[in-house]
């Protein structure tokens, strides 16, 4: 699950009332949340209860499973997280940061040239296309792995298109720009000629 600044991972149950939930946030601590202190963080999006009464009812199953535990607001050493929407419940342990911009994939898809350029420059290049909410695709001569941006991708591989195809993509697949992290007029003119498109580059220094 993807927010704008964060991703989790995440489980979804149903539920008919606020007993079903503190069953269900006792159950998936089982193995994550023993001993030590904690907090529950809880947001209700229902009428039937208040976010309030969610952390208290929650907090409450867990003291009761495990007895060695202790509520601690600010700082705890475990922190579990649970979302109620209608009859579903969210409920997750850590919020992993992500790229910080807009939503990824609102922005449509863009293409990232990958051929004879630091992997460094790609994932400087490629996090920033991400954060203005671009899903990438790599462009390429032969298949490219960059781990470092599949790592705000929700941990997918990036789709890949090879120069003989990419302006088929753009024309075809809803890619709406090609961008290069050239740094030369050369190095852009290149790229261009690759692809059949005028590429961006934002790097460009002369």
């Amino acid at each position: 699950m993807f927010w704008s600044s964060c991703f989790v991972f995440a489980q979804e149950s149903s539920f008919s009332n606020l007993e079903e939930i503190a069953k269900k946030a006792a159950d998936v601590s089982m193995d994550s949340i023993k001993d030590g202190t904690f907090a529950i963080r809880g947001k209700s999006f229902t009428k039937e209860f208040s976010s309030k009464k969610l952390e208290e009812e929650l907090g409450g199953a867990l003291l009761d499973a495990h007895s060695s535990l202790k509520v601690k607001l600010k700082n705890p050493e475990h922190e579990l997280y649970c979302l109620t929407h209608k009859d579903k419940a969210i409920f997750y342990f850590k919020e992993l940061p992500a790229a910080r911009g807009m939503p990824l994939g609102s922005q449509g898809r863009a293409g990232l040239i990958v051929d004879n350029y630091e992997k460094k420059d790609l994932v400087k290049l490629g996090l920033l296309l991400m954060r203005t909410g671009c899903c990438l695709i790599v462009v390429g001569s032969k298949e490219y792995e960059i781990k470092e941006l599949e790592e705000w991708n929700s941990y997918q591989r990036l789709k890949f298109a090879p120069f003989a195809r990419a302006k088929e993509y753009y024309s075809h697949e809803g890619i709406r720009a090609f961008f290069s992290p050239a740094r030369t007029v050369s190095e852009a003119n290149r790229d261009s000629e690759l692809i059949g498109v005028k590429v961006f580059a934002p790097f460009l220094i002369d």
